[in-house]
């Protein structure tokens, strides 16, 4: 039903729990600090093709992949079935590493990422050397760009499909020039963002569910719903140019389903009412 574009991203998200649970995450950098953590696959406007629920060591990966690092067999599968499709995989520097780039490319699919500076396979000198404001140096290997840039602090970027060029972006009042890989990866790498602030202002959980799989529940209630609501618009764009907002859908959602509940009711009563009782009157 949902063709995804060339850009598909990877990344964690956190739903807030703070009950007793021993694979609870504490992610501080999150707008949930404390709770579960997904590993999701979206495309750039937020609609979740897959997702993983990681819980410790019983986390589930795919036994295709189980001689790869960690970071690398969560990465792979999530993508597994969209490999050798021509996608590229953008992903943040928990995942990110040569060794993963080199493996997507026989398998047809692009990467960009930015890289921790320690990352394995990274040559010394790319790690540490020296740069003036808005230097940069690339090294290459095979199709595999690394790229430091020093910008207010260093960053490092893989990338399988640029090449070494800038891109002039309109930042406030000035032009500033930027790598394009670097300004490309910005403007790709959301879609688990947006995700969530879909999510966020109707979520379905409540604050004090003491039990994780009834919460566990509600918030893939939620990403269900997140999802139809892309398919709806994708299928009214295509008729006519009404289409509902995120908050006239879910209560349109809701009655249609109270509807269908009450029919069933009712239709269940109707036939207790009319069925003929197999028992005796008892004799006063």
């Amino acid at each position: 039903l949902y063709k995804p574009g060339r850009f598909l991203d990877v990344d964690e998200s956190v739903h807030t729990y703070k009950g007793r649970l021993s694979w609870k995450q504490y992610i501080p950098l999150k707008r949930a600090r404390f709770g579960f953590k997904f590993f999701m696959l979206c495309d750039m406007n937020g609609y979740i093709l897959d997702f993983i629920i990681y819980t410790g060591r019983d986390t589930l990966y795919s036994e295709k992949f189980s001689d790869l690092p960690l970071s690398s067999r969560i990465v792979m599968t999530l993508v597994e079935d969209y490999l050798d499709l021509g996608h590229c995989i953008v992903m943040d520097n928990y995942y990110s590493s040569p060794d993963l780039f080199l493996y997507l490319i026989k398998r047809k699919t692009d990467a960009v990422e930015t890289v921790r500076s320690n990352r394995k396979s990274l040559p010394s000198y790319f790690r540490n050397s020296k740069l003036k404001r808005n230097e940069r140096i690339t090294r290459y290997y095979e199709k595999v760009m690394a790229l430091k840039w020093l910008d207010k602090k260093y960053v490092h970027v893989l990338s399988t499909y640029h090449e070494n060029n800038t891109t002039i972006v309109q930042k406030r009042q000035t032009q500033v020039e930027k790598p394009t890989c670097i300004h490309e990866y910005n403007d790709t790498m959301g879609g688990i963002d947006r995700a969530d602030q879909l999510v966020a202002p109707y979520c379905i959980p409540r604050r004090r569910l003491r039990k994780y799989y009834k919460k566990i529940f509600m918030v893939l209630l939620d990403l269900t719903i997140l999802n139809s609501y892309h398919l709806y618009k994708i299928q009214t764009q295509e008729t006519s140019y009404d289409v509902m907002t995120q908050l006239q859908f879910f209560i349109a959602l809701a009655r249609f389903l109270l509807e269908q509940n009450l029919q069933n009711n009712l239709s269940g009563h109707l036939v207790r009412i009319g069925k003929p009782s197999s028992e005796p009157t008892p004799a006063r």
